[in-house]
């Protein structure tokens, strides 16, 4: 796996583990690549995509959960700080691992919906390659063709991308102007939809 490859991976999981409301702590982190997890930590934390601090003095859960694209299971239990370092991701790494979020949630609509994969596990693996490799154009066009999806098939949100900014209306609002046409007109395009969105 290549540097930057497992750096993706490693901002995936910050932000499951943030979705799962969990404190992300190095020794917890499960990410599979070519350098241990404290050192990509070091370098991602050198290029501004995130921060390290000691790990707080207080005793917390850790909830069960599992991330399948790492298919790895988070240990369940208490920590106490113990000098251990946690990291948080800095807004340049958020936006990025939202980059990385909205491929993998989309790749997996596109893998359910369209083409009618049903094996969890070869949506899982097909997903987590195409994160990697598809470009913003590609992403928004996948975005596009399956109607700008709000979650992926497991729930989880899909972060909104800039081809998402006319759907940020509230479905009231484009439920209103739909109602507010007149019959005498027919129904609206699919352009005439998009518009008032």
């Amino acid at each position: 796996m290549a540097d930057e490859e497992q750096y993706e991976e490693v901002l995936e999981e910050l932000w499951v583990l943030e979705e799962n409301g969990q404190i992300a702590e190095i020794e917890h982190m499960e990410v599979h690549g070519a350098l241990p997890v404290s050192l990509a930590v070091d370098k991602m934390r050198d290029m501004g995509l995130l921060t390290t601090a000691p790990h707080p003095p207080m005793s917390h859960d850790h909830k069960t959960f599992v991330n399948p694209c790492h298919d790895a299971l988070k240990p369940a239990g208490v920590s106490v700080g113990d000098g251990s370092m946690i990291v948080e991701l800095t807004p340049r790494g958020r936006q990025r691992a939202a980059d990385i979020i909205r491929r993998h949630r989309l790749a997996e609509r596109l893998f359910t919906d369209s083409l009618a994969l049903d094996s969890e596990t070869e949506i899982e693996q097909q997903a987590c390659k195409f994160e990697h490799v598809l470009s913003p154009e590609a992403t928004d066009k996948i975005c596009t063709f399956l109607g700008h999806p709000r979650t992926c098939p497991h729930g989880a949100p899909i972060p909104p991308g800039q081809c998402c900014g006319l759907l940020l209306k509230t479905d009231d609002e484009v439920i209103a102007g739909i109602k507010g046409r007149s019959r005498l007109n027919g129904p609206y395009t699919r352009d005439e939809m998009n518009e008032r969105r």
